[in-house]
């Protein structure tokens, strides 16, 4: 199943040793320790051999399959090869997707696996050009504009925005969709969903209910980022 983005990058440090097959098996013993024939590898050297393997996977006759390859033209480096353009997507931590990219589809008070969307690609999610060799590579759930892969649902949320204006310390009806233990869902501007902790009013609280909700941040392009219960 699709999961948002949260499950983590590592950055992995390396040392590059060759073995000498040949010699390692030749004796048992190198003076009092194991024989290993394993050599540390130069920074010049191990960029060769890099260059070899990808040389081999994008090899014409050896290599991935020519629908691999990014349409309109061959890869020259791995990383212009599509999936793995997806992979280093996925793995920034420089850029961090819009919540509403990543999040998981809701319920209540609509469910939104009714039409089954297909989900978006981790390029389209990042707003990054998804040039695979398909005839339509773009999922029926994201449409560009101005080069921007949006859903239909930041559609939705940017539209109800634009038509109010909204700012910090502005006073809002919302309806209390979902409850988990301090946390509560409220949805506001009838598409604006929100998760807030609520610890000393959430136990209070009923799904369905019609409260009022203070605005305490708003993001860069003016929607709504947090807010806050009001007694």
């Amino acid at each position: 199943m699709g999961k948002p983005f949260g499950m983590g990058a590592v950055e992995i440090e390396y040392d590059l040793y060759l073995s000498d097959r040949t010699s390692r098996y030749s004796n048992l013993f190198d003076s009092d320790c194991w024989k290993t024939a394993e050599a540390l590898t130069n920074l010049t050297d191990e960029k060769d051999f890099v260059k070899a393997f990808e040389e081999f996977i994008l090899d014409e006759k050896m290599g991935i399959s020519e629908k691999d390859h990014p349409d309109g033209q061959r890869a020259t480096c791995l990383k212009e090869v599509p999936r793995i353009k997806m992979l280093l997507a996925m793995l920034r931590c420089d850029r961090t997707p819009d919540t509403e990219q990543t999040r998981y589809m809701m319920i209540k008070p609509d469910n939104e696996y009714k039409n089954r969307p297909v989900l978006p690609t981790p390029l389209q999610v990042a707003g990054v050009e998804d040039n695979r060799r398909l005839n339509n590579p773009v999922s029926p759930v994201v449409q560009k504009k101005d080069n921007v892969v949006k859903s239909e649902r930041q559609v939705e949320i940017a539209k109800a925005v634009q038509s109010t204006k909204v700012e910090i310390e502005q006073v809002l009806d919302a309806i209390v969709i979902s409850i988990k233990g301090n946390k509560v869902t409220y949805q506001l501007l009838e598409v604006v969903k929100l998760t807030e902790k609520e610890p000393s009013k959430a136990a209070s609280l009923q799904e369905g209910q019609v409260v009022q909700v203070k605005i305490t941040a708003l993001k860069e392009d003016g929607s709504i980022k947090s807010v806050k219960f009001v007694d």
